[in-house]
């Protein structure tokens, strides 16, 4: 016997182009632990999420765009995220840490 389960999901924002909300990054101190999760809109759940640069101690959770770590160096740094949807789409913003 099997039982099948049908749940509605609400992917009203699918029709909206795909869009980072976030507009900076907080600043990130050497030794003190970071933490920051990217926001967005639009599209086709689930995201994905990219990164290239981050600085030296922090890492990144690409299901969940979250930066955390610790960074290890004094540098500022040029971050881009790309940011992926369900259907394909992408987008991408620069930042600076």
């Amino acid at each position: 016997e099997y039982r099948l389960i049908i749940t509605e999901f609400d992917n009203s924002d699918s029709n909206q182009e795909l869009s980072i909300l976030t507009d900076t990054l907080p600043n990130a101190f050497v030794g003190v632990d970071y933490y920051c999760q990217l926001s967005a809109t639009g599209g086709l759940l689930p995201y994905y999420w990219m990164t290239s640069n981050l600085p030296n101690g922090l890492e990144f959770e690409p299901a969940y765009g979250i930066i955390y770590g610790t960074p290890l160096k004094d540098e500022e740094t040029s971050v881009l995220i790309t940011l992926s949807d369900a259907a394909l789409s992408q987008t991408k913003k620069d930042y600076v840490l």
